[in-house]
């Protein structure tokens, strides 16, 4: 039996007011062996926090790790059963995630659906507005692609630990998932998208002029263009 350790952060000093708990604790989502680490009011880059769990250690209790944020709700109960799917049947992802493109160009904004063409988007996410929810669809699923969103990304630990990926430290937040998508490339990790019904709560970027993104993206197009 393939078993889920998911870890989120939040600034929260509580973890029952996140989403992520309430959809998967609340309800009972977890299976008997998956475990919820939240890591609470955490001002941390997401980065080095969730770099903390990919070890030997863990690898011997957790096939995979869902690294989550905190305001995102989890709707699928045949969620283990997809990872399964993914991970270890014939696709074989090392990387899965919800929403993501095939062959981004490195430009700016460096988002990852503006760097991709639409034709080559992949995936679905749902997003929470108020009461209501919204499912977004960008192209079929499951596939393979170049970069995901990070709001979900499940890893298979052995294959980060074999080849000696971590998520990378150079981004805090912003870019932090595009740039360990690029690194996992590199590598000959292979990435892909998969039917999971997830929601987000968050708008997104509100602003290109945002201070701290506009930073993240001067040193990410630096890094990578």
């Amino acid at each position: 039996m393939k078993t889920t350790l998911y870890v989120s952060c939040t600034q929260k000093s509580k973890k029952e007011d996140t989403l992520i708990h309430q959809s998967t604790v609340d309800t009972g989502l977890l299976g008997e062996d998956d475990t919820l680490h939240i890591i609470t009011n955490n001002r941390k880059g997401l980065s080095k926090v969730y770099n903390e769990f990919i070890n030997e250690k863990i690898a011997k209790k957790h096939d995979r790790i869902i690294f989550v944020h905190d305001d995102v709700y989890i709707d699928d109960i045949m969620i283990n059963v997809k990872l399964n799917e993914a991970m270890h049947g014939e696709s074989k992802f090392d990387i899965v995630g919800l929403a993501g493109t095939r062959n981004p160009q490195i430009k700016h904004p460096a988002l990852w659906h503006i760097m991709g063409k639409r034709e080559d988007h992949r995936g679905y996410a749902g997003h929470i507005f108020g009461k209501h929810k919204v499912m977004t669809g960008f192209g079929h699923t499951p596939d393979r692609v170049a970069i995901i969103d990070g709001l979900f990304v499940a890893v298979n630990v052995a294959r980060a630990l074999e080849t000696g990926w971590r998520w990378n430290e150079n981004f805090d937040f912003h870019h932090y998932d595009i740039a360990s998508c690029i690194d996992a490339n590199v590598k000959g990790m292979r990435i892909g998208v998969w039917p999971i019904n997830v929601f987000h709560a968050s708008p997104g970027l509100a602003s290109l002029e945002d201070v701290a993104w506009s930073k993240s993206n001067e040193k990410f197009l630096q890094l990578y263009s």
